[in-house]
């Protein structure tokens, strides 16, 4: 009855997944429902800038790099690098390639 079920769940979450197209590219999102009943469009580990490695380490951002395939968008990127090693949390992946954003909106028009 379980595998049946996440089966159903799977294919339904398959089937509502968003495409995001960013100037940049195209990101896959997913959709999520609150405990509300509300449904939010979610995409995340979007990249906003190059990663600040090598020669681009301690200067200004450079504009992210274009990629052509669909970006996975449905987990969290790495955290930055922190002052103090405590400070990533626990299974998490620290990493200077960090510069990206997530972006949570709802799914349906709200008044502004």
């Amino acid at each position: 009855m379980i595998i049946p079920s996440i089966l159903i769940s799977c294919i339904i979450l398959k089937s509502s997944a968003q495409i995001l197209q960013l100037d940049v590219g195209k990101v896959q999102g997913f959709d999520y429902q609150t405990t509300k009943g509300d449904t939010a469009e979610v995409y995340l580990n979007i990249p906003y800038a190059s990663p600040p490695v090598e020669n681009l380490r301690f200067r200004r951002p450079r504009p992210a790099v274009e990629w052509s395939e669909i970006r996975d968008g449905k987990a969290f990127g790495p955290v930055c690098h922190p002052l103090v090693k405590e400070a990533v949390p626990s299974g998490a992946q620290a990493s200077e390639d960090c510069l990206t954003l997530n972006i949570i909106r709802p799914k349906k028009q709200v008044p502004i």
